[in-house]
Formats: C-alpha cells, structure tokens, sequence
C-alpha cells in the first residue's frame, strides 16, 4: 500500500467531505455551505494521507491570533483531525498532525491550540493542556434584578457588526488566550450566527445567543431556553444591561446557558450563589517555534528575568535544547545557549507560556524539574497570570 502524504486541493474536496461526515457526524444539508467555507480558508491548510490515491486522513489548521500579555500571537486553530474509521489505530492522524506542524512553522504561526476529542494522542506530539471554557447557566428570576437599565439595547443590524467587532477586541485585548478574529473569521461568524439574535448596548457591548427547546427539563410547553454564545461588554452598564435584557424574557425562558471565563464576573453582581458550572472544556496549546512564540507575547514591564532552560521537544527537533529565556521592558526572547538548569518538555512549556499552569504545579506533576527557588519564581513571574480562556470553539 504506497503512501502519499500532501497538502490538499480542489480535487480532494469530495473526498474530504467523506471523513468530515464520518468522523464528525455533519448535516448532509450543509454541503454547500462546507465547502464553500472551506475554499475561503484554503484547501492547502490541510495535510492529507493518501494509501493507493485514497485520502485516508487530514487535518487543518485554521489562520487565526491568541492574545497573550497583550500581544497577538499567530496561531494555528487545529480542526477537521479525521481518518477513515476502517484506517484508525494506524498512525495516520499522527503523521498528518506532523505534516500540518512543519505547515505551521513554515507559515510563522508561533503556536497551535485545539480542543481535543482525547488529550493523549495530542500530548504525545507536544500539545498540553492550557486554558478553559465554562458553560454555566443561570436562572432568569436572578437576572431581574437588573431591569429596569439604563443602557438602551436593540437588535443588531449590518450596521452594528463595526461595534460588535470593536468591543470584541478591546476585551480580548485584555485577555490571556482569546482568539484574534481575521476578517475570515468574523465574516464566517456573521454568516454562521445570522438565524440567531444579536443585540448591541449602545455602542459598550454585545449579545449573541439562540434559542432551544426546553420542554425534557422544563414541563412548560411555551418555556424554551437561552443558549448565549458571545456576551461581552466592555462597561459595567452595559454588562448590567445585558443580563437584564435576558432577564426581561424570564416568562418564558426558565434559564440562560452562556459560555464562561473562569471567574465569572456575573457572580459579583447576584445576590444568591444562583450562577452554576453545567460543563467546562479546556483546550490544549503548542509552541511550534518556541522562539518565535516567546518573541510574539507580551509581559508586564516590571518584570526582568533571565532563566537557563533544556527544552525537550523529539517532534519539532528545532525547539529541542538549551536555551536561555530573557525578560525585560516588556519584551521577551529565546536565545541558544545556556546552563539548561530548568529542565521541561515543550508540552510544559506551553502550560506555562498561556499561564495556565506555575512551576509548582508543573514539578508536582513530574513535568518539570531543576532549577533553584529563584530561577522558578522568575518563570512564574514572567508568565502567571489571570486563567486563560477562550470565547471560540473550532
């Protein structure tokens, strides 16, 4: 069985759509819309296994940023990892994720995450968990509180998709791992959500949710539910307002499902612990080249460090070493070299690169070891920070 291993093309299309069905279980209905979207991402961004002209396996990597420390890291959005279900347990997602991380360092995108099915066939090639995703609910009665406000919020309209986008980026700005949103994304964004409802609060904030039926939870036949995929306000009024518009349909929808951070600033303003955690989703991160991520983040001005490392890294040999990490005036770089006294696989790096995870934690767990007190506290002072998370899932 000769096997080929390329990027995609045109010509692979029906092919793709094959595993895509089979392995994600997708609508036949939104064929078109598919590959339409697929050809405006680029075809090339995923690599394909071939065995006798086949396509047996693919994976792609969307064109996306990751805020960290203020910066906009190019980052690579892993999705669409499939293999034909009579070709699995052969190794074939694992070459073609391989294939897709040399794409990755050859197109500048410094780190990759992706939410993972299973964490182990990821973590062995260097992706380790690194952020979260909430989903809390909240009864309706408990929003009340918020009406009457005084924020005018309306349906959103063409218009309005400057000031969505506005507030957008003025919160993840501010925010360790949410995603940089390309043109792409938001006019995929636009396009996916245009059965939903979206309302704007002045020109302060947004809401975008759908509605579900509710009626194996709640016996009502009217009642339905309020499933919010993005609520950002970049003011508390218009945040109070928010709430209190979704508060305001508390006659026919018992509770709102939105996505979360991990201290979730609604809680602040209740008056019950009424705010409950129905699932949390944490997603993995890789430094694809580790240089070039240390290079593209930010760090808090006040902190200076200069921190020996030994990287271990046996799917990207290019990370693999000694380096030596610098740290000052807010600006970072990996230069070779070095006693490597702190010693970490690049897994472990990335857990601490997002600020998901302290040395502490890491060397309790086996991932790191070496280094003195001191050459510790300088890494998490360089890194940690607020829990990382992201709004998007792909």
């Amino acid at each position: 069985m000769p096997l080929a291993q390329r990027p995609l093309a045109e010509s692979d299309l029906d092919q793709m759509w094959e595993i895509e069905r089979e392995a994600f279980d997708v609508d036949p209905a939104h064929h078109e819309w598919w590959v339409r979207w697929e050809r405006a991402i680029g075809l090339d961004r995923f690599e394909g296994l071939f065995v006798d002209g086949r396509l047996v396996a693919m994976a792609g990597a969307l064109p996306l940023g990751q805020w960290y420390g203020g910066r906009s890291v190019p980052m690579a959005g892993v999705r669409g990892v499939g293999v034909r279900a009579e070709q699995r347990g052969r190794g074939y997602g694992t070459r073609v994720l391989r294939a897709a991380l040399e794409a990755m360092k050859a197109r500048g995108q410094a780190i990759s995450a992706l939410y993972p099915a299973v964490v182990r066939p990821y973590r062995r090639l260097g992706w380790e968990i690194a952020g979260t995703l909430f989903f809390r609910e909240v009864p309706t009665r408990a929003l009340m509180a918020f009406a009457p406000h005084d924020v005018v919020v309306r349906r959103a309209g063409a218009a309005d998709r400057a000031t969505v986008r506005a507030c957008y980026d003025r919160i993840a700005r501010a925010t360790d791992g949410f995603v940089d949103r390309t043109d792409g994304r938001w006019e995929w964004w636009f396009e996916r959500t245009e059965t939903d409802f979206l309302h704007v609060a002045g020109d302060d904030g947004y809401v975008l949710y759908r509605q579900l039926p509710a009626e194996t939870i709640f016996p009502t036949p009217q009642a339905f539910r309020i499933v919010v995929l993005d609520l950002v306000a970049t003011t508390p009024r218009a945040l109070r307002a928010l709430w209190g518009m979704l508060g305001d349909a508390s006659s026919v929808v018992p509770t709102v499902l939105f996505r979360s951070a991990p201290n979730e600033p609604l809680n602040a303003l209740l008056d019950a612990p009424d705010v409950v955690v129905r699932r949390e989703r944490q997603w993995m991160l890789r430094l694809v080249d580790a240089p070039a991520a240390i290079a593209a983040r930010g760090y808090a001005a006040d902190v200076r460090a200069s921190v020996p490392l030994a990287i271990d890294d046996p799917v990207c040999p290019w990370n693999a070493g000694r380096w030596t990490l610098h740290v000052a005036d807010g600006a970072g770089r990996l230069e070779p070299g070095g006693g490597g006294a702190v010693r970490l696989g690049i897994g472990a790096f990335a857990s601490l690169y997002s600020g998901w995870a302290t040395t502490a934690w890491l060397a309790r767990a086996g991932l790191l070891q070496g280094g003195s007190d001191a050459q510790r506290g300088a890494l998490d002072r360089v890194f940690t920070g607020a829990v990382p998370w992201m709004l998007d899932e792909y």
